[in-house]
């Protein structure tokens, strides 16, 4: 219930700053620039698609086919081949080049983002307890002391660097028990709910 409760207060707050935004008004939270966007909803919670503590997309990847090398190597989010892949931690990678594919084979802690690719902002329980969340691997990164970050969204990623080394504090001491809970089936916030849930919810008798 905690983490709902955490994310019930994330959503509220993006709400306020879009409803402020509307507004004209002059808004700032937490020093960085006002919310822009679709706020998430307090629904979306289900659990992981697969057994594994790293987020695998509807299509099966680990970061929705996201190539984790790439950021490093080229500075920004690149498909991988699904020709080009591993199986690391239960989850199946996908890499732009062999060449990436090598240098994550031979030091995946290097690449791989930290929290398993889930939100990193929501991982840290931004005061309260850490939950799961999807990530947007295209455009809601950064690198932080060698390390990968993904976030919700583009705004998440500012609230983040805002205030980045104790939600890094947070998020990493909460970790072990939050990945545990992800391999356990603990629900985590989903962006765009899987097929198999939205499937599962129309088969549900009425009310």
């Amino acid at each position: 219930m905690r983490r709902q409760q955490a994310v019930h207060e994330y959503a509220v707050r993006l709400r306020s700053a879009a409803a402020a935004m509307a507004a004209g008004c002059a808004f700032v939270l937490t020093s960085v620039a006002p919310v822009q966007g679709t706020p998430p909803q307090e629904d979306g919670w289900f659990p992981a698609l697969v057994n594994t503590e790293i987020m695998v997309l509807e299509n099966g990847l680990a970061l929705g086919g996201y190539d984790p090398v790439a950021y490093f190597e080229q500075g920004e989010a690149q498909l991988g081949d699904e020709e080009i892949s591993l199986e690391w931690r239960g989850a199946t990678w996908v890499f732009a080049s062999a060449a990436h594919r090598e240098l994550f084979r031979v030091a995946p802690e290097d690449y791989a983002p930290q929290y398993g690719g889930w939100c990193a902002y929501g991982a840290s329980g931004h005061g309260e307890e850490g939950y799961g969340a999807q990530s947007r691997p295209s455009d809601s990164w950064s690198i932080i002391d060698g390390k990968l970050y993904l976030n919700w969204n583009p705004d998440v990623v500012e609230w983040f660097r805002a205030d980045e080394d104790q939600l890094i504090r947070a998020a990493d001491r909460q970790w072990p028990d939050l990945s545990e809970g992800i391999r356990s089936g603990d629900p985590v916030h989903w962006q765009t709910v899987p097929r198999k849930y939205r499937e599962s919810e129309r088969r549900l008798p009425p009310a």
